[in-house]
């Protein structure tokens, strides 16, 4: 069997509470009405306290959760605020975006319109080039049919003299093609003015 509890000390007291008789049975207690309490004709003695702190303490708490509704609302609108506002800056950040790739792209197409004009004025004037050689070299072959032996020691120094000029010529085109190139890959160069 397991063991009695004692009575708390408590107890007892709740039961003489119950089992007492209230002192003033006779005199009923009454709410006291806004009308009493503006004329000021109410009856202290007649006011149950009991009732009166309750009407206190609901009072207290509806204040108490009103103030705690507010200040959910106001933090809810101070969330709703910075989610649009990074809603807003993501926006922004995508139409900037996409703003640079569009104008990239069509710089771009541009340029490589340009480019494309460019590399065929080129290949068709080197094409010319090349024609206009080898129509000079036939024309040149059928004018000597037979060399002696005087034209070759000419045509050997003609051939060491345009051997050198060929050479001078490729590293000048080289030379030439370097430049445009390391032009073309380094930033604009600014050039400070002189102050007189």
């Amino acid at each position: 069997m397991p063991p009695k509890s004692r009575p708390s000390p408590i107890e007892p007291k709740k039961r003489q509470q119950k089992n007492a008789e209230p002192e003033n049975k006779e005199q009923p207690k009454h709410k006291v009405t806004s009308k009493e309490k503006r004329e000021g004709t109410f009856d202290a003695s007649k006011v149950d306290e009991g009732q009166a702190a309750t009407k206190i303490q609901a009072n207290f708490r509806g204040y108490k959760a009103r103030k705690q509704m507010k200040e959910q609302t106001n933090e809810q609108m101070r969330q709703d605020g910075q989610d649009e506002e990074k809603a807003a800056t993501k926006i922004q950040a995508n139409f900037r975006g996409y703003k640079t790739r569009k104008g990239l792209k069509d710089q771009k197409t541009s340029d490589d319109k340009s480019q494309s004009k460019e590399d065929k004025a080129a290949a068709a004037t080197r094409i010319q080039a090349n024609f206009r050689g080898y129509k000079t070299r036939k024309d040149l072959k059928g004018s000597n049919p037979k060399p002696s032996e005087n034209s070759k020691e000419k045509s050997s120094e003609e051939e060491l003299a345009a051997t050198k000029i060929q050479a001078q010529f490729r590293g000048h085109r080289t030379r030439k093609k370097l430049k445009a190139t390391s032009e073309a890959r380094a930033p604009p160069s600014v050039h400070a003015e002189k102050v007189s």
